[in-house]
């Protein structure tokens, strides 16, 4: 092998172990997230109970959003009001689909959890929520680090097209049809086929990655107090269906559009594939 042929190879095993460390690191950032009860992490949407036949099951949707389930074996919200000592409620842990309510944080100090005290940072922004949900909302879901992070995937997700068509061009010469490609039993079908594939695939996974990032911030944001005024009541929500989604399910869907949108890098680096300066499959052989 040449030293071009090995460095590439080296590239190719480097790229796939970063792809896969990538995929742990943000997979497992997210899950600590939850874990450390990060502001949000143990949201539920409120949904309508068999007292109302018709819709029974479906999200409680309130002007400016969807309705959160409330705790009441725990508190994780602050209503206004934080004195000198921690509120007397203890945080919520995780929502317990069983039974049909929140689990507040276990206490492990002392005889049945007798002189335990809460240590940590209390998160609470630095000025006043409204109802107006524009207001001191950083990670509101109409918040520039929401567009800026949608916007950063849905270009991913035009450079995967791009990319795709590209490698698309690249197949083919000028004396070779799309018609002839797909009916030759040369590699050159079986590679266009699965560029297609990949192509649809990488495009829908960063699609997803943007919607999620948005559903991110507004889960921190609601996290972070988020309410809407109706009538003369204030009730926490959403401003989207999706802010109940773990952060390890978020972080997870970043993770997965990235890494399949390297693939074809790696396959390249691998020589499994060529390059876009080659065009090994420039002609059909239905022979091989």
């Amino acid at each position: 092998m040449s030293v071009a042929k090995n460095l590439n190879i080296a590239r190719a095993t480097f790229a796939t172990l970063s792809m896969v460390l990538s995929l742990i690191t943000l997979i497992t950032f997210g899950a600590n997230m939850d874990a450390a009860n990060f502001p949000g992490s143990s949201l539920v949407l409120d949904t309508y109970n068999e007292s109302d036949t018709d819709r029974k099951g479906q999200l409680k949707q309130v002007f400016g959003g969807f309705q959160i389930k409330m705790p009441t074996t725990c508190n994780s919200f602050a209503g206004g009001g934080l004195d000198s000592s921690m509120p007397s409620d203890r945080p919520c842990a995780i929502y317990n689909d069983a039974d049909g309510k929140y689990e507040p944080i276990a206490l492990k100090e002392g005889t049945e959890g007798t002189g335990h005290q809460w240590r940590g940072w209390v998160v609470a922004p630095a000025c006043s929520k409204t109802a107006d949900t524009g207001d001191c909302a950083p990670f509101g879901y109409n918040a520039p680090l929401s567009a800026l992070g949608a916007a950063t995937f849905a270009t991913f997700a035009i450079r995967a097209v791009l990319f795709g068509a590209h490698t698309c061009v690249m197949l083919m010469s000028d004396d070779v049809s799309v018609a002839k490609v797909l009916t030759s039993k040369g590699q050159q079908r079986m590679f266009l086929g699965l560029n297609i594939v990949w192509m649809v695939v990488s495009f829908a996974l960063f699609v997803w990655a943007a919607l999620a990032w948005q559903g991110m911030c507004d889960k921190i944001d609601t996290g972070l107090g988020r309410f809407v005024k109706i009538g003369t009541s204030e009730m926490q929500a959403c401003a989207t269906s999706y802010c109940n989604i773990s952060f390890g399910g978020f972080f997870a869907s970043y993770a997965a559009a990235i890494s399949f949108f390297r693939i074809p890098n790696i396959l390249i680096w691998a020589g499994i594939v060529d390059g876009p300066d080659e065009q090994k499959y420039s002609q059909i052989d239905d022979e091989e």
